[in-house]
């Protein structure tokens, strides 16, 4: 039996999907019609169930390269230049209405489906959550097989989530979002839990202490 370990992650350079609360927006009619967006706030009806929304901040362009989870998607026809797309999430536990541009600007050509920070983005925005063929374009990523596209740095090696103990029990993380990370330096602490990780041969080699078998990536012992 797999045993499940759920991470909170609560800051954007950790690629938090899940776990957060999600951003939504709602259109205001005291806005110009070029920004009809303002962020939605839900208020609790007092003592019963339900609630609302109402509009705060600032208003929000149509050209946003941000995609907007509406309150309605219907609301999305108020930009000429967006599309309504409604996406399920967490296995379909929660519908998400995203309003996006219809064609991304040359600068932030590739466009991103990521919870709380999806829209268009360019290289240097790291996307991960694109296709293979947007992903090469990228001399700054890398594609990794199964897992999609990661910063291509020499430091760190992109895993599945699962892990292998040393009394043979398979263990995946839960939460967070593909690819995970574990660091070159930080093998030797990770060792005190794990003895493998699951990911490919490729990206096993990227780390002078470890090793490919039996289709697992093993942390060598004391840096030997």
């Amino acid at each position: 039996m797999k045993n499940f370990f759920f991470l909170i992650v609560l800051f954007f350079n950790m690629s938090c999907l899940a776990l957060v609360a999600p951003e939504h927006y709602m259109a205001d009619p005291t806005c110009p019609k070029n920004a009809p967006f303002k962020r939605a706030q839900w208020h609790n009806y007092a003592g019963r169930d339900g609630g609302y929304y109402t509009p705060y901040g600032d208003c929000i362009s149509c050209d946003t390269t941000k995609a907007l989870m509406l309150t309605e998607s219907d609301e999305c026809g108020l930009c000429a230049n967006r599309t309504a797309d409604t996406t399920d999430t967490l296995g379909g536990w929660i519908q998400m209405h995203y309003c996006r541009l219809k064609e991304c600007p040359p600068d932030k050509p590739f466009y991103e489906e990521k919870w709380n920070w999806s829209g268009c983005k360019s290289c240097q925005d790291e996307p991960s959550h694109i296709r293979k063929e947007e992903c090469v374009q990228c001399p700054n990523m890398r594609w990794v097989e199964d897992l999609g596209c990661a910063p291509d740095k020499p430091d760190r090696i992109y895993y599945s989530g699962t892990a292998l103990t040393a009394d043979g029990r398979e263990i995946s993380l839960v939460g967070g979002s593909f690819p995970y990370i574990l660091k070159c330096q930080d093998i030797p602490k990770k060792m005190s839990v794990e003895t493998a990780i699951k990911t490919s041969a490729g990206e096993c080699s990227k780390c002078s202490n470890t090793y490919m078998k039996d289709g697992w990536c093993y942390l060598k012992k004391g840096g030997e």
